[in-house]
């Protein structure tokens, strides 16, 4: 393909993507993170660039801008307070999801594989059926469209499993009392058994004459015993079990459990995030208080990464990462761009050769702002 085909190409489908476009909201907090507020004479401000914005492309009916304020390579987050809403446009291919880890260490080996496991499972009790998924410095997945909302994917995929057996008093819970509903905080504060959370191991099973699929909660060698004495003296009342503060069931104690296995049926429907992380169990601790955000999406970080000096046609397609910056992980999409960058852009220091006619642009993936440039690796 020579190059006026290439430019009438990326001509047309610039056009058939922007034209008549409104700007995402993370686009909007990106142009407005590069302005700055100026007192004007008589009263009021005005916003100037707080560096030179940089228009690459100019179409009929539509422009995209970028600016990005830079401070060491880094771009500055919102002012302390500042609310941001990221709405990213889902990709052709579906969604991007990645799970950071909770400290700057990278869990180990063993307790990343059993997060992998545990999530996927989470992702499959949901309904989501083909997705693909990964591990290295995070645990990240692509989900297709048309499933779970994001939020509740999020939700899911961020969820530590914690669980609390609740007891549910029959006074405040009997016939036109207070309700426990599923997928939602109890209507008030109730002491949960022994006194917070408890340790369990699922197993599932799956009736092979109804399909129906039964869930038992195996309760540690210390809580069983007196799980066993609760249950004799509370036949036929109600105990709510709660996943991270959320009601996931609420079953009646048909009998003492005197094994520490608690067994329960799987709800009809449609499955709450809480039930979800319930069947599949809590994560490793290495992974507990995992944060999952909101990312831009890949066609975005594209799209960015072509608005960079120098860039020349389409750049590849973005691959998800996880850098530590500052003490914390953060997402990243790393694009890689050909075209010609006399100066480089080199984040690598001396050894980076000169000019070169590739360089990977670091993109944040959360704020959209360009986060430095490297060489690929030879």
């Amino acid at each position: 393909m020579d190059d006026p085909e290439l430019e009438a190409r990326l001509r047309s489908h610039l056009h058939a993507r922007l034209d008549d476009a409104m700007p995402s909201a993370e686009l909007e907090a990106a142009v407005r993170g590069g302005l700055r507020a100026e007192p004007v004479q008589g009263g009021g401000l005005r916003w100037v660039a707080a560096r030179a914005p940089r228009l690459r492309i100019g179409l009929a009916g539509a422009a995209v801008v970028l600016m990005a304020l830079v401070i060491g390579g880094v771009v500055t987050r919102p002012p302390a307070g500042t609310a941001t809403s990221p709405s990213p446009s889902a990709p052709s291919e579906g969604q991007s999801f990645i799970v950071l880890p909770p400290t700057a260490a990278i869990p180990d080996k063993t307790a990343t594989e059993a997060a992998m496991v545990i999530l996927e499972d989470r992702l499959r009790t949901l309904g989501v059926g083909t997705f693909s998924g990964a591990a290295g410095n995070a645990i990240q997945f692509e989900v297709p469209a048309g499933g779970p909302s994001n939020d509740v994917v999020r939700q899911v995929l961020g969820a530590a499993g914690r669980v609390e057996l609740v007891p549910l008093p029959a006074a405040d819970y009997g016939p036109g009392g207070a309700t426990a509903v599923p997928g939602q905080p109890l209507p008030k504060p109730e002491p949960p058994l022994f006194g917070g959370p408890v340790r369990v191991v699922v197993e599932r099973a799956t009736d092979p004459a109804s399909g129906a699929l039964s869930t038992s909660l195996n309760l540690t060698a210390t809580d069983a015993p007196r799980f066993a004495a609760y249950t004799a003296a509370n036949v036929g009342q109600q105990l709510a079990i709660l996943v991270d503060g959320d009601v996931a069931l609420v079953p009646i104690i048909q009998s003492a459990i005197t094994d520490g296995h608690l067994t329960v049926t799987s709800p009809t429907g449609t499955p709450t995030p809480a039930w979800a992380v319930l069947l599949s169990g809590p994560l490793p601790d290495a992974w507990r208080g995992a944060t999952v955000p909101v990312l831009i999406s890949r066609d975005d970080a594209a799209a960015l990464a072509f608005m960079e000096p120098g860039v020349q046609g389409a750049p590849e397609t973005p691959n998800l990462d996880a850098r530590l910056i500052a003490g914390s992980w953060r997402p990243i999409w790393t694009v890689e761009a050909h075209g010609s960058f006399p100066d480089l852009h080199c984040t690598r220091g001396p050894a980076c050769p000169s000019p070169s006619t590739i360089e990977i642009v670091l993109i944040d993936a959360i704020n959209a702002g360009i986060l430095g440039y490297e060489q690929p690796s030879p």
